[in-house]
């Protein structure tokens, strides 16, 4: 019995000691030594304002602690509470366990002083050249770590940046190394605000498995990507005026064993409120909307597939300097030339990319153009495009449709399919509405007239394929409709030629197999006013302007070996009601003529060798005279083998042509002319025939030059079936 009293007198002093010294006697003890030691290994001055132990649950509260930085005043660490409850099973186990860590209020400031310096380089321990042994792991279990309302101050003084992250909480249910638990997961979370930015990051992880397995769920919004342009380290020749970023991605970790890493990151980007402006202040670019969903990417594998990119309300402007520089050639750093690997160096594999959907809603482009005598600009609005199943792998099609509208009214329309390996597609280009006078700049300097007026359709199927040697490109189904067309001398104001339509179909083009087939044209009501000049020269001759002087070129390997001649060939040509006014000052008495009712047909006409078409020609020369021609036509050797027709031809009216050479006056006469004609142009002769020649003249009567006494009249001749041969 008096054992017991003692043992219970001894057990009840134990727990009044234990009580006393952990409430009481333990807290200024360990604030002491906390204070001095940790003073001594930060070289900084500390401070913990108090400490608060319970014995009974294995907590301590730690207040007020403050780490200022060396050798100054303000804090460089600071925190309002620590708070720690350890697990009684920590000595069992001889294991660090902690039943909860919580953090309140903490705070740090960072300072970058120069490119290799920060506050807290001298913290940081030198690398030590160390044997490696092999020790038993530090075991620990960490449960429910909170940190809460966190504070990180960070001064770049090189970049000259000051960044804060506030309102920091973070959440770990465990973290642990004890066996087993390695292969559970943890689920960590962080929230924060990041320049004013929300962050928030969920996820789970095992970082102490063999797989190092992780996941991890990010969310932020409306980063402000301009302030962190101090840190690009290129030169930037443009200035971004604004840009937000948000972000909802899943990143992935998993490390196999004996396997490379592997990093996947999915989810959704968006950026916003984008503008950027070049160095002058001008705007080159401001983007509402830029959405990106990844599908998956693996950076470490080079693998990125990409489900959607979405582009909404696109401006941009595209400039072309008087140097004929775009203006986006500058704004792109220049890259160095890749460096081939050199013998033995294994070369890196290419970068996977499938993108399943682009698309753009409500395009502008501004475009202008400083490099003509004329400056030129033009407004594509709006702009819609969407490519689909896009990827760089290796037989793997995609398709593509694009439509825009200018200020003038213009439409383009493109559709077609796509490879990028081989590099292939087909598709149909259609463009409605061309204002032709717009585009004067391009084509004013290789002309000497104007062009009032003119609107042009087009529309073609295309094909293209690299082959070994050279791109393969052909057009089918090509057509072209050109309205409206109207030349005009410079400084006057009257047309020369005015074409109401012209329209041509069914074509071919193939440009490696240098072959060109127009299946239709057609063309009416055109009139065409010419002037011969005294000097015998047209006056459209001068409408374009004499051609440089040709440089001698060595013609390179590629262009000697290709001797082949271009192949055109024309199906069929109608050309109606044509008219033609023609002033004539060359001969000794001005004289003019009015062509009208010309047509034309035309038929396989090609310079196909030996091949043979047909051509027929009517018209009506000042309103009296019929003329028609008909023939059948080799161009390769060139030979004609056809008939003409004139009626009525009066004598008088065409005198000033041959007047000179006579020596009397034609009074009156009406010719009537037909015949056959051949002609053959051989290598070494060429060979010129009419036969079956029959000509009547009526009413035919001569004046002596000067008088008015007719000195012959004749009321008919005719002469048949007579030939010439001027071989």
């Amino acid at each position: 019995m008096r054992r017991f009293k003692k043992w219970l007198i001894g057990l009840v002093l134990f727990f009044i000691v234990f009580t006393l010294f952990g409430f009481f006697g333990l807290p200024p003890i360990l604030k002491s030594v906390l204070v001095k030691k940790m003073s001594e290994a930060l070289k900084r001055e500390v401070t913990i304002e108090k400490i608060k132990v319970n014995p009974y649950t294995l907590s301590a509260t730690v207040a007020g602690i403050r780490i200022q930085e060396r050798g100054g005043s303000e804090p460089f660490v600071s925190c309002d509470e620590l708070f720690i409850n350890f697990e009684i099973l920590s000595a069992v186990k001889r294991a660090l366990i902690l039943k909860k860590l919580r953090i309140q209020n903490p705070y740090l400031k960072v300072a970058r002083q120069n490119e290799q310096t920060y506050n807290f380089s001298d913290l940081i321990p030198k690398k030590e050249e160390k044997t490696e042994e092999k020790t038993t792991p530090f075991l620990f279990s960490l449960n429910n770590i909170q940190i809460e309302n966190g504070k990180i101050e960070f001064w770049d003084g090189v970049a000259q940046k000051k960044h804060l992250v506030s309102d920091i909480k973070v959440g770990v249910p465990f973290l642990s190394n004890i066996p087993y638990e390695i292969e559970t997961f943890v689920q960590p979370s962080l929230t924060a605000t990041i320049n004013g930015a929300p962050y928030a990051l969920h996820g789970q992880t095992k970082p102490f498995a063999d797989t190092r397995e992780t996941t991890f769920d990010i969310e932020i919004s409306d980063v402000d990507l301009p302030y962190y342009l101090a840190y690009v380290p290129i030169k930037m020749e443009m200035k971004i005026l604004s840009a937000l970023l948000d972000a909802k991605t899943k990143l992935s970790f998993l490390q196999p064993k004996g396997k490379p890493p592997l990093v996947n990151i999915s989810g959704d980007l968006a950026f916003k409120k984008i503008a950027v402006d070049n160095l002058q202040q001008k705007p080159l670019l401001r983007l509402p909307r830029l959405e990106v969903t990844i599908a998956s990417a693996q950076p470490l594998a080079k693998v990125v597939h990409l489900k959607k990119i979405s582009i909404q309300s696109l401006e941009a402007e595209v400039r072309r300097s008087p140097k004929g520089d775009l203006e986006i050639q500058s704004l792109i750093p220049k890259q160095e030339a890749e460096k081939t690997p050199a013998k033995g160096e294994a070369e890196t594999s290419p970068l996977s990319l499938e993108i399943d959907e682009i698309e753009m809603t409500g395009g502008k482009l501004t475009f202008t153009d400083l490099s003509r005598k004329k400056p030129f600009q033009t407004v594509l609005s709006p702009i819609g495009a969407k490519i689909e199943h896009f990827s760089n792998g290796k037989d793997k099609s995609g398709n593509y449709t694009l439509a825009l509208k200018t200020e003038a009214k213009e439409e383009v329309q493109l559709a077609g399919d796509f490879s990028v390996v081989p590099l292939q597609g087909s598709g149909k280009i259609e463009i409605k509405g061309i204002l032709l006078k717009k585009y004067s700049p391009y084509y004013q300097e290789f002309i000497l007239f104007d062009l009032a007026d003119g609107r042009l359709d087009f529309s073609t199927g295309y094909q293209y394929r690299q082959e070994e040697k050279e791109m393969a490109v052909s057009l089918k189904e090509l057509a072209a409709s050109l309205k409206t067309l109207r030349l005009r001398k410079e400084g006057e104001k009257e047309d020369f030629l005015a074409i109401p339509t012209l329209a041509v179909r069914d074509t071919e083009l193939d440009l490696t197999g240098k072959t060109l087939r127009i299946g239709n044209f057609a063309t009416e009501k055109g009139a065409l006013a010419v002037q011969r000049l005294k000097s015998g020269d047209f006056d459209l001759q001068k409408l374009i302007p004499a051609p440089p002087p040709k440089e001698e070129k060595i013609p390179s390997p590629k262009e000697a070996q290709d001797d082949r001649k271009w192949i055109v060939t024309v199906g069929q040509a109608r050309v109606d009601q044509y008219s033609l006014k023609m002033a004539d000052a060359a001969p000794s008495q001005p004289t003019s003529a009015i062509v009208e009712k010309i047509a034309l047909r035309a038929e396989n006409i090609t310079n196909t060798k030996n091949k043979v078409g047909k051509v027929a020609l009517s018209l009506l020369l000042d309103q009296k005279t019929s003329i028609s021609a008909k023939a059948d036509v080799v161009l390769e050797p060139l030979r004609a083998d056809g008939s003409v027709e004139v009626r009525q031809l009066s004598l008088r009216q065409y005198a000033p042509y041959y007047q000179d050479k006579i020596l009397f006056d034609i009074g009156s006469g009406d010719v009537d002319l037909a015949a056959r004609y051949q002609y053959v142009k051989g290598e070494k002769e060429t060979i010129t025939k009419a036969t079956g020649i029959t000509a009547s003249v009526k009413t035919l009567q001569l004046k002596k030059r000067g008088e008015g006494e007719q000195f012959l009249t004749i009321p008919a001749l005719s002469i048949r079936n007579t030939g010439i041969d001027l071989m």
